[in-house]
Formats: C-alpha cells, sequence, structure tokens
C-alpha cells in the first residue's frame, strides 16, 4: 500500500501575490533585473493594478497575456481572512499551474509568429502617474492598437487569491491558426 502525503505550505497573503506575478512577469517579458526591480517596488507600493505583456507584429498587438490585482479585494481579503494563507497542494513551489498554461499559449503564440514582446503596467487610480513613472524610472506609453481585433480565451481568477485576474487575448487573424 502506498502512502501520499502533502505538506501545506503557509504564506504571507501579499507574498505569495507577488510570487504569482513576479513569475508571470519574469516568464512572459524576460525583462531586464532593473525591470524586476522596479515592477517589485510597484507591487510593494501597491501602484499598479495591471501587467500586461503585448506580442507585437509590426508594432500592432497581435497576442496580449495580462494580470490582474485588485488591491480593494485585497485588504478585505485580509481583514477577513487574516494575513496567512495556504497555497493549494496542487500549487507548485507556491506558484499557481494555471501561470503555466496560460504563459505556453502565450509564449507559443509569440514564438510561432515571431512577436515582439513589450510590457506595460497600469496604475491604481488616484496616483500621479508622471510623478510614478519618475520614481520608477519609466516612461508614459500610448496604446498599441491591435491587428484587427482581440478574442479573449477567458478570464482566470486564483481560487484563494481572488484578487488576482489573467487573460489572454489574441488577434481575430490569429485566432484561426490556434
Amino acid at each position: 500500500m502506498a502512502i501520499s502525503t502533502t505538506k501545506a505550505v503557509t504564506y504571507a497573503r501579499f507574498d505569495l501575490l507577488k510570487m504569482q506575478i513576479m513569475d508571470f512577469f519574469r516568464r512572459a517579458s524576460n525583462p531586464s533585473s532593473g525591470s524586476i526591480q522596479k515592477i517589485s517596488k510597484a507591487l510593494d507600493n501597491k501602484y499598479i493594478k495591471r501587467i500586461s505583456v503585448e506580442g507585437l507584429l509590426n508594432g500592432k498587438k497581435a497576442a496580449e497575456i495580462k494580470m490582474d490585482i485588485d488591491w480593494r479585494l485585497h485588504s478585505i481579503s485580509v481583514q477577513t481572512g487574516g494575513e496567512k494563507i495556504q497555497a493549494p497542494d496542487y500549487w507548485n513551489n507556491g506558484i499557481n499551474p494555471t501561470i503555466d498554461e496560460a504563459l505556453s499559449f502565450f509564449n507559443s503564440i509569440c514564438n510561432r509568429e515571431g512577436l515582439k514582446r513589450d510590457w506595460r503596467v497600469t496604475y491604481v487610480s488616484g496616483f500621479d502617474e508622471e510623478k510614478l513613472d519618475n520614481e520608477l524610472g519609466l516612461v508614459d506609453a500610448s496604446d498599441t492598437p491591435w491587428i484587427t481585433k482581440p478574442v479573449s480565451t477567458g478570464r482566470i481568477r486564483f481560487d484563494p487569491l481572488d484578487e488576482l485576474g489573467l487573460e489572454t487575448l489574441i488577434d481575430e487573424s490569429l485566432a484561426d491558426k490556434r
């Protein structure tokens, strides 16, 4: 008879949230160490509500993967459930495997189509964006147009981190190539 045991690992809720976001950011955009430090600082200060990585073809969006953070829901979750949270047993070293699946899909499209990757952040409303750009060493960027129009693969939430969402979009012109 085989006996299987699992070890539940407990994290501070913010730390587990940040682990998901930083893992996503590193693997989606292959950022410089300076960019990683900027995003880490922005998360620590709860400046950003979205990180998106775009796959560009001739300067237009062909694919996008984005992670959203609902800081209001995060605060409510901490107030009602406490600072500590257990990562589910099926998570790999504290990382939700759904991130792997979404990134595999996004990265395969980017690689297959030869897309250039670019990342962006969206700040939480109420902050002075110019001041934050200066503090973080970022520059304001205009929205990148889509080749035609985006098709969503659906929004994913990360129970028990319900404040975190992930969505992958691909341009309609590439959707048939899946």
